[in-house]
């Protein structure tokens, strides 16, 4: 029966894709540690995550949509290499061209296979050690070192944020009153 609570508690948490990953800094990140920088281009939009705590480039695992779609895509074009080079070729055009169809579908498969190996081979590691010596529960992992933390964490202290009010009061009650001598009110 430990076991099983064991096995729960295991199953409960997130995976280490849940997370992001910085190589300086040595661990996971969690939402509030990374920030996200957005490109736009004319097809879309490109992420680029960078760590909180050093500003240095954070990385990101492949998700388990990647990895299924990437298996889909390969069983797919395995079917069709059967089906293009199971029917007679009657020209020398006709086979290079199916050939080189076959070669770079299976090409392109392979090739997001190795990309999400190799960032798993980067991220799984990270996680494993940082699990391993601080427990399986993201809430009780250490938070970030004084010296890493942003001022982006930072609130005013209370009084500030009430003269920055009383401020903002004044600025919008004279803007107002300006307004109402000349007449526009």
């Amino acid at each position: 029966m430990a076991r099983l609570g064991v096995l729960w508690r295991v199953l409960g948490m997130a995976s280490y894709r849940a997370y992001l990953y910085c190589d300086k800094c040595d661990r996971p990140l969690r939402k509030n540690e990374y920030r996200r920088e957005a490109r736009y281009t004319g097809g879309g939009v490109s992420y680029t995550y960078y760590c909180r705590l050093c500003n240095a480039l954070a990385r990101t695992p492949l998700s388990m949509a990647v990895w299924v779609g990437v298996v889909l895509w390969t069983c797919l074009w395995v079917l069709l290499a059967a089906q293009l080079l199971g029917e007679p070729i009657y020209t020398y055009s006709q086979a290079v061209e199916r050939h080189l169809l076959v070669f770079a579908g299976i090409a392109i498969s392979l090739g997001y296979f190795a990309r999400g190996w190799w960032k798993k081979s980067k991220c799984k590691p990270i996680y494993d050690r940082w699990v391993t010596h601080h427990g399986l529960d993201p809430e009780n992992w250490p938070d970030a070192p004084k010296l890493y933390r942003t001022s982006e964490n930072r609130k005013l202290p209370k009084w500030k944020q009430i003269v920055a009010l009383v401020i903002g009061f004044l600025v919008v009650s004279l803007i107002w009153y300006n307004n109402y001598k000349a007449g526009l009110f």
